[in-house]
C-alpha cells in the first residue's frame, strides 16, 4: 500500500478521519517501529563508494552518502577495473585501532560521529558498502517494502496509537493483539533472505 492507502484503513479502524495530522504521524512512526524490529535483508543496500584519490586512509560521511543510512553491513575494497569486490574491512571501536603488541592495525574502519575512518594496508579509492537502510517515512518520499508485503502490521500500530490517544483502550488493546499477530508473521516471513 502507499501512504494515502495505508491512512485510509487506520481511518478506517478508528472512526477519526478529523485526527489527519496525528494518523499521518502516527503512520510514519508505525512505519519506522516495523523496520526496526530487526535487521531485515530487505532494508540492505549495495553500493559503490567512490573517494578522490587512492589513500591508505580515508574518512566516510556516511550520513552526507546515505541519507537513509541505518548501520553497516560490510565495507570491501573494489578494484574497478577487475569489476570484483574485494577484501572485507574489519569493524572495529576506536579503542581498538592498535593490535596487543601496540602496533596499529590496519584494513579496518571505525565509526566517529557521523564517520568511518578507514585505515587500509594498500592505497585504495574504491569500495563496495552494504549497508541497512531507514524507510523514508516523509509524506512526500515515503517508501516501505512493509507497507507493500504486510502493511497491517504498519495499520494496526497506527490504530492502536490512535485509540489510546482518543481514550478507547479495549480498541487498542485489540488492535495490539493484531499488530502482534502481524509482527509474528513479518519476522517470519523476513528474517531470512531464503525460504526453507
Amino acid at each position: 500500500m502507499n501512504f494515502t492507502e495505508l491512512l485510509t484503513e487506520v481511518f478506517d479502524l478508528t472512526k477519526r478521519p478529523d485526527l489527519t495530522v496525528r494518523t499521518s504521524q502516527a503512520v510514519r512512526a508505525a512505519t519506522l517501529k516495523m523496520h526496526l524490529i530487526d535487521y531485515f535483508p530487505k532494508d540492505l543496500v549495495e553500493s559503490g563508494v567512490q573517494f578522490a584519490s587512492a589513500e591508505f586512509f580515508q574518512s566516510f560521511d556516511y550520513k552526507n552518502v546515505f541519507p537513509l543510512w541505518r548501520s553497516i553491513k560490510y565495507f570491501r575494497k573494489y578494484d574497478i577495473v577487475g569489476g570484483s569486490a574485494g577484501k572485507k574491512l574489519d569493524v572495529i571501536t576506536p579503542a581498538g585501532i592498535f593490535d596487543s603488541y601496540g602496533i596499529e592495525k590496519s584494513d579496518v574502519m571505525y565509526q566517529a560521529g557521523s564517520v568511518f575512518n578507514i585505515k587500509m594496508s594498500t592505497q585504495e579509492q574504491y569500495f563496495l558498502c552494504g549497508f541497512y537502510q531507514y524507510p523514508d517515512c516523509t509524506a512526500d518520499g515515503y517508501t516501505s517494502w512493509i507497507a507493500v508485503d504486510q502493511p497491517w502490521a504498519i495499520i494496526y500500530e497506527a490504530a492502536k496509537s490512535i485509540m489510546k490517544t482518543t481514550g478507547r483502550d479495549e480498541d487498542a488493546a485489540a488492535m495490539e493483539t493484531d499488530m502482534r499477530q502481524q509482527i509474528a508473521e513479518l519476522t517470519i516471513n523476513n528474517i531470512l533472505a531464503e525460504g526453507e
